[in-house]
């Protein structure tokens, strides 16, 4: 069963105070199929996964070769991949990014935990056919991530179905001390431009993934499937003034 224990009372007013004990989700992977059948004897079930996967590509990261603060990337079978593993060579290859699931749709290997149902970024991009943001990751001791934020500046849930991983969270206020001085500068130059407002889109799109008008479109779409699953509860003069409403703004960005 899994056990969530949340103390929500107890909870202090200063990050610096958190205790993060005082939050726990645990065993919340028991009953999924990944670990019943990924794992073996407490490590990766390589001949499963070759079995079931060997014939699918994935990216591989190459953690010793860093280039723009990302590794670079390569792809690999699967089964290539895992015999990798099995070698336990200098190398440090990193599975990462993997759309397992949107490659294998009928492959319940996971279930998405209750608190974390609510998931407007994957669902507004499912919804239009773009990409998604649920990955796979499998790697080798001491593999590794650089220094990044989630995709959009989300906030982003991870599960270890087997093996252990580190984390190095900043606490809030530091990321005053990671802003890039030249993207600042910049935006300092085109101040009085009057392409100041394009440039400052550009950028956003570049650093961030989304621009004011993509933002807007995301927001918008997701407000009306939340309308048109109430509808039948809405008034119907409420209904029409929240599309024009909505047809009003993407006007305005557009």
């Amino acid at each position: 069963m899994t056990e969530l224990d949340i103390r929500l009372s107890s909870l202090p007013n200063s990050t610096n105070e958190f205790d993060y004990e005082k939050f726990t989700i645990k065993s919340i992977s028991d009953n999924w199929e990944c670990t019943r059948k990924w794992v073996k004897d407490d490590t990766i079930h390589y001949d499963y996964l070759t079995n079931a996967y060997g014939d699918l590509e994935a990216p591989i990261a190459d953690c010793n070769n860093v280039a723009y603060n990302a590794h670079c990337k390569t792809i690999m079978k699967v089964s290539n991949y895992m015999e990798y593993l099995k070698q336990n060579n200098e190398q440090l290859l990193y599975l990462k990014d993997w759309h397992l699931k949107r490659l294998q749709p009928n492959d319940n290997f996971y279930e998405t935990p209750m608190l974390f149902a609510s998931d407007w970024l994957n669902e507004f991009c499912q919804d239009l056919q773009e990409d998604d943001f649920m990955f796979v990751y499998i790697g080798p001791k001491n593999s590794w991530t650089p220094l990044h934020a989630d995709v959009y500046s989300s906030y982003s849930w991870s599960v270890n179905v087997v093996g252990r991983k580190q984390w190095i969270l900043f606490p809030p206020g530091e990321e005053e001390k990671l802003k890039d001085k030249l993207v600042e500068q910049e935006i300092q130059e085109f101040k009085h431009s009057d392409d100041f407002t394009a440039q400052c889109q550009l950028i956003l799109k570049s650093i961030f993934g989304m621009d004011f008008k993509m933002f807007v479109r995301f927001i918008c779409h997701i407000a009306d499937k939340i309308v048109n699953l109430n509808h039948s509860q809405i008034p119907l003069n409420t209904h029409k003034k929240f599309h024009q409403n909505r047809s009003s703004r993407l006007r305005e960005v557009q």
